[in-house]
């Protein structure tokens, strides 16, 4: 690494760390109880979350695990951004 590239890279960190206050960070919503799928599509709609991420692998998904939330989310009209991840791909990630 260039001694350059260092600066510049320290510098972005710097004003990153700055203003990072400013952004509208909000702390997640763990929800963990007895029929918290059927509660999850009208919590999202009550906070007014259009979009939602789904990261899974495919024996989840043959599993039949996410239908029941997948169905509850299409009816509140949630955009859902749906992955499945191979776990050969994580496993060199990490």
């Amino acid at each position: 690494m260039t001694m350059l590239f260092k600066m510049y890279s320290r510098a972005y960190q710097g004003i990153m760390k700055s203003t990072a206050h400013l952004l509208n960070w909000q702390p997640p919503t763990v929800m963990n109880c007895v029929g918290c799928i059927d509660r999850l599509a009208p919590k999202l709609t009550e906070e007014n979350i259009k979009k939602v991420l789904i990261v899974t692998d495919e024996g989840i998904v043959k599993a039949g695990l996410l239908d029941k939330m997948l169905d509850s989310l299409n009816e509140e009209n949630i955009f859902i951004l749906y992955i499945k991840a191979q776990w050969r791909i994580l496993q060199q990630k990490i």
